[in-house]
């Protein structure tokens, strides 16, 4: 076994040039098993590829996607230029059709490497590609999580995100609705990149489920310096904040 891997490691260092090789294509992408819903979709920070350009000259990246066709893949950039030792990191959005076929499928994401003059590609250098297992479900649940500050208002700044097993599927500012896959989540709640609530939970078929979270830190990024006056005199300037807490 270890022979043929040798010789397989071999077979490519002869069909790709070794400066072509310094292009590399990472990130988490291919180290989940997305399940998603027909007619909903799943994005968030873990859907992800990261192209390296590890050459001495400027390199353009094409991205692409091979998919059955009720499965549609959203980047988040397509096309860009990369320079010497530059990387950038591609955000993913898987969507299933509303008419997809429940099943198993494979996803391969795909970087096509150009050599460029000027600003402009001229030649395939290589390509490198990952790939994703995902199922699709006809079943489907529902979920409605809120962030609600003290006096039970809804907290505009607080971040909603949406976890399935180890990836994040959705986020949304003061309020989350989605449908979803049954199984298992876990919602977290942020204020200002601080975490400050999370909640785990089962989702049955059908199920209709609301979760609240109690935002109990409240926060004042802004504040202003403000003038003291007797009358028309000014006694001091008073710098003046508020912050709050459980």
């Amino acid at each position: 076994m270890r022979t043929i891997m040798y010789l397989l490691i071999l077979l490519c260092l002869l069909i790709f040039p070794c400066s072509a090789l310094k292009v590399a294509i990472s990130g988490s992408f291919y180290s989940h098993h997305y399940v998603i819903a027909q007619g909903e979709n799943i994005k968030g920070e873990d859907v992800s590829v990261v192209v390296f350009n590890k050459m001495n000259r400027s390199v353009y990246i094409n991205l692409s996607y091979v998919a059955p066709e009720f499965i549609k893949v959203n980047f988040s950039t397509t096309g860009y230029f990369l320079k010497p030792n530059e990387y950038r990191k591609v955000y993913i959005e898987l969507k299933a059709d509303e008419d997809a076929i429940p099943g198993n499928y494979t996803v391969r994401v795909e970087a096509i490497v150009y050599e460029t003059e000027g600003n402009l590609p001229v030649k395939v250098v290589v390509s490198a590609a990952q790939e994703a297992n995902v199922t699709v479900v006809g079943e489907k649940a529902y979920v409605e999580i809120f962030a609600l500050d003290p006096v039970g208002n809804v907290a505009n700044t607080a971040l909603i995100k949406l976890f399935k097993g180890d990836y994040e599927i959705a986020s949304a500012y003061r309020k989350l609705e989605k449908k979803v896959t049954p199984g298992n989540y876990t919602a977290i709640a942020y204020l200002f990149d601080e975490k400050v609530a999370s909640k785990s939970f089962t989702l049955k078929p059908d199920e209709h489920k609301r979760i609240e979270f109690a935002i109990e830190a409240v926060r004042f990024e802004a504040f202003d310096v403000l003038p003291v006056k007797d009358g028309d005199r000014i006694v001091q300037d008073c710098v003046c904040s508020i912050t709050g807490g459980d």
